[in-house]
């Protein structure tokens, strides 16, 4: 399919994206999270707090009090994730 054709088709008739084909991110955190990422760590932001992790320390740079282990956990499933995406593209 062109993609002259695959943009006049109807939505249900085009083509999957590759994303869409891929292992899905981690189960979404309830209440909503925001996933970031720096060079050697990651942050997690969620109603519940905010976590930050150093990977080369292997340690937390900083965290709420109210900030989960499951919610590091979180973190770090996702980054796992992602990285692997990067490294399938």
């Amino acid at each position: 399919m062109s993609w002259q054709q695959a943009v006049a088709a109807p939505r249900s008739a085009r083509p999957e994206p590759d994303h869409a084909r891929r292992d899905p991110a981690p189960a979404a955190w309830p209440g909503g999270a925001a996933f970031y990422c720096f060079t050697d760590g990651f942050g997690v932001v969620t109603p519940a707090g905010t976590v930050t992790y150093d990977n080369v320390a292997r340690q937390v740079i900083e965290r709420d009090s109210t900030a989960s282990d499951q919610q590091l956990r979180f973190g770090q499933a996702y980054e796992q994730t992602s990285f692997a995406d990067f490294l399938r593209k």
